[in-house]
């Protein structure tokens, strides 16, 4: 305990681990929650003008393109998953925000994976939301996408209007 810093065990006193992510005197802990929260605080809903928000989607897909380039590299093989043959952890992380993207695009009316420049992770996406395990699972897109607008935007808009 010694070597952990007062400033992380006084913001993540429950687990004293990072990552913590301090945002406004707040902290923000665990890895999916600090990636959902930058999303929400700085993600496409935040950029203001058209010239903003494409700036953001070409941002987004760029890293969409750098994901693809790492999968291409992480196996000489097609394999269906990030790990291989079979759903691992950074598959069950990505595929968490599937819904996500997906509310994304019909939000903002884009395609954030295409074919044309990602087509490992089209791939990926058809693989991963047929699996047995995954496919029952998934969240109702629809009921996402009123959730979002009914209670994501506005919280977003505000949070910008301060």
């Amino acid at each position: 305990m010694a070597s952990k810093s007062e400033l992380l065990i006084k913001s993540n006193p429950v687990d004293k681990k990072i990552p913590v992510l301090l945002h406004g005197g707040k902290p923000i802990c665990e890895s999916l929650i600090i990636i959902q929260y930058i999303d929400e605080a700085w993600g496409i809903g935040m950029a203001n003008g058209e010239e903003a928000k494409a700036t953001a989607v070409k941002e987004l897909k760029d890293i969409f393109v750098l994901l693809e380039e790492g999968f291409l590299k992480s196996s000489s093989e097609a394999k269906p998953f990030f790990g291989g043959d079979e759903i691992g952890y950074l598959d069950i992380a990505f595929g968490s925000l599937l819904g996500w993207f997906t509310v994304t695009e019909k939000s903002f009316d884009i395609k954030l994976l295409e074919e044309a420049t990602t087509p490992r992770l089209v791939s990926w996406v058809d693989s991963f939301c047929k699996h047995l395990a995954i496919k029952d699972e998934l969240p109702d897109t629809h009921k996402l996408f009123e959730f979002a607008q009914n209670v994501v935007f506005p919280r977003i808009k505000a949070t910008a209007a301060k």
